[in-house]
Formats: structure tokens, sequence, C-alpha cells
């Protein structure tokens, strides 16, 4: 039966030696040492330069909101997202990194006990072997809270005119 493992981050122009180890009730068998050695410029900065893109904002309330972002292009290797947010560009508030995003792929944050009535910048950023793109701002408005709902029916309109 054959098998494969994917390998990633490599280093550039690094030799890395493997073998495959099988296990079962009569014992564990090893093969050969094998080994292969990365490119020394990595492909994926040759190539194509990561990009990442910042989507609006969704299931926006008084106190909470999504954050939506979409690899655009990966380089060709599987890297990090996550978001800046904050009240201005400055942003001042990181999410975590979300690991194992490629081209194509979206990622989302939600965002929780915010101010009510309040604006927010966010952007998307990708991390990808010591790469680090950015995607442009954008800014969401958390709602004001709703006032207490008053029901006026016909009847009550003709009481308050009557008096």
């Amino acid at each position: 039966t054959s098998f494969s493992f994917t390998l990633y981050p490599l280093k550039p122009n690094t030799t890395y030696y493997f073998r495959a180890v099988a296990t079962n009730d009569l014992g564990t068998g090893y093969g050969a040492q094998r080994s292969f050695t990365t490119l020394q410029v990595p492909y994926y900065e040759s190539l194509i330069s990561p990009q990442v893109q910042t989507n609006p904002a969704t299931d926006i309330t008084e106190h909470t909101a999504r954050l939506n972002g979409v690899v655009v292009e990966d380089g060709g290797v599987m890297g990090a997202a996550r978001f800046q947010w904050g009240l201005t560009t400055e942003y001042g508030n990181d999410t975590p990194w979300q690991q194992g995003y490629g081209k194509g792929d979206e990622f989302f944050v939600d965002l929780n006990n915010l101010a009510e009535g309040q604006g927010f910048h966010f952007r998307a950023q990708f991390r990808v072997a010591g790469k680090l793109v950015s995607g442009s701002d954008m800014v969401f408005n958390t709602l004001f809270p709703l006032g207490p709902v008053t029901l006026v029916t016909d009847e009550i309109i003709q009481l308050l005119e009557a008096v």
C-alpha cells in the first residue's frame, strides 16, 4: 500500500531526511532513509505574491459582528489568516491567527461585546512563509438599541382624540 504526507512550511535550501515506518502485530519495519533538498528561492516568491481580500462585515447587531475575508492568492503555500480591527485605521486589536488557508478559502471571525452604535474599522490579513499582506480597510457600524415598542391601534387613536 502506498501513502504520502505533505509537509509545510519548509525552509528554502534545506535538506530534509525521512523514512517510512510500518507497524503491525508482528512488529515494526523501517524503510530506507531518503532525502530531498528544497529550492534556493521558494517558488511562491518567484512566481506569485500572496493576496487577501477584506469582505463586508455581516450578522451585525448592537454588540456583535462577523468579519469576513478570502485568500485571493496564496503563492502556492498554505498560510494563516486573521483580522485587525478597532475604532480607527490604527486598529489596535488582532484576532488570533487561523492556520491552514489557501487560495480561494474564505474565513471569518465573530466579534462580541462591542459598543452599541459605534463605527469600527477592520481589515483581513494573510501570512505565508514570512510574508504578511493586508486587505483593504472596511467599516461597519453596530446597531443602536431599540427603545420600548408602543402598539398604536385605531381604538387608542379614537380614545386620544376624544380627550
